[in-house]
C-alpha cells in the first residue's frame, strides 16, 4: 500500500492483531465493548502484509491469503452498503485505500501465475515488486536519501553521475572487507517480520510453484474462508444469497459511493509522488 494510504497504520497491525480477544470498558467497569470487527480488520491487514513479506508462507498459501483479503473486504463493503443504518461514505475505508489493497492483492496472484509460466526457475519474491526501489534511487539523485546533493532539478548527466556513485556504494555493501552499512530506513518505517509471523524454521522456497489447478483451488479456499468469517461476524444477514456467492457484483458502482481519502490517506493533489515532483530532467518532456 502506498505510504499515503496508511503505511504507518499497517505497520502497527503486527502487534495489534495479537490482541485478539481483548475487550475494553469505557469506564473501567464490567460492561465490555465487543471488538470482533476490529480484531477481524487487524487480522486481515496483517495477512495483507504477509502476502507480500512473509518468509514462511508458500506461494499457494499466499494465493489463498490474497483471495481471503480481497473477498473479506468485499463482504465488509457489501454489508455496509446493504445495512440501512450504515453508509459506505461514513462507515467504510476510503475508496483509494480499498482500490489499492484489492489491486495489489490481485497483482500478487497474477505475478505468481506469470512467474510460474514465464520463468518457473526463478523465485517469485513479491517483496521486491513495485516502484519503491526506483523511487528511492530517484530520491537519492536529488539528495533526499543517502547521497548529499543540494540539487532539486537535475540533468541527465547529473543522474548518470549519481548512478555511478550508487553503483560504487552497492559494490562496497557486498564486499566483506568493507565495513559499511547503508540505506537503512528509519526504524519506524521498517517492516518487522517477527511482529507478523513466527520466525523459527527454514524460509519458504519461492521457486516452488503450485499448478494452475492448485491456484484456482486456493483462490476458492480463500473466498470460502472469507465467507465463513463474514457469516460469523453477522455480515451476511442483510446480503442476498447471490451476493454471498459472488461478492464482487456491482464492484464499480459501489466504489463511487465510498468516501475519498483525506488526512494521512490523501495522495498529493496532482496524484503524483513527492519524489516525482522533485526530479526534473532538463530539456525533456
Amino acid at each position: 500500500v502506498k505510504k499515503q494510504y496508511g503505511e504507518g497504520m499497517l505497520r502497527a497491525f503486527g502487534i495489534l492483531a495479537k490482541l485478539k480477544g481483548l475487550r475494553t470498558s469505557p469506564a473501567g467497569g464490567t460492561n465490555a465493548i465487543g471488538t470482533e470487527g476490529t480484531d477481524a480488520f487487524l487480522g486481515l491487514s496483517r495477512e495483507f502484509c504477509l502476502v507480500h513479506f512473509s518468509k514462511k508462507l508458500t506461494l499457494a498459501q499466499r494465493i489463498e491469503s490474497a483471495s481471503y483479503c480481497i473477498n473479506m473486504l468485499r463482504f465488509w463493503r457489501n454489508h455496509v452498503h446493504h445495512d440501512p443504518q450504515l453508509k459506505l461514505s461514513d462507515n467504510f475505508i476510503a475508496r483509494q485505500t480499498y482500490e489499492n489493497m484489492t489491486l495489489q492483492l490481485h497483482s500478487a496472484i497474477l505475478l505468481i501465475k506469470a512467474f510460474s509460466e514465464r520463468c518457473p526457475s526463478q523465485p517469485c519474491a513479491l517483496d521486491t515488486t513495485g516502484s519503491d526501489r526506483c523511487e528511492n534511487y530517484f530520491a537519492m539523485m536529488v539528495g533526499a536519501r543517502l547521497l548529499p546533493n543540494n540539487k532539486r532539478n537535475i540533468t541527465l548527466q547529473d543522474g548518470l553521475e549519481s548512478i555511478a556513485t550508487m553503483n560504487l556504494i552497492n559494490t562496497w555493501e557486498v564486499d566483506d572487507e568493507v565495513n559499511l552499512s547503508v540505506r537503512r530506513n528509519h526504524s519506524k518505517t521498517e517492516y518487522k517480520n517477527n511482529m507478523h509471523e513466527a520466525t523459527e524454521g527454514d524460509d519458504v522456497d519461492l521457486a516452488e510453484y503450485p499448478s494452475a489447478e492448485q491456484m484456482e483451488e486456493q483462490f476458492e479456499a480463500g473466498l470460502e474462508r472469507a465467507r465463513n468469517e463474514a457469516r460469523a461476524l453477522g455480515m451476511l444477514k442483510v446480503v442476498s444469497a447471490d451476493l454471498q456467492a459472488r461478492p464482487w457484483l456491482d464492484e464499480t458502482k459501489l466504489a463511487t459511493e465510498m468516501r475519498d481519502a483525506d488526512g494521512d490517506e490523501a495522495p498529493e493533489q496532482d496524484g503524483g509522488s513527492l519524489v516525482g515532483k522533485r526530479v526534473v530532467i532538463e530539456g525533456h518532456p
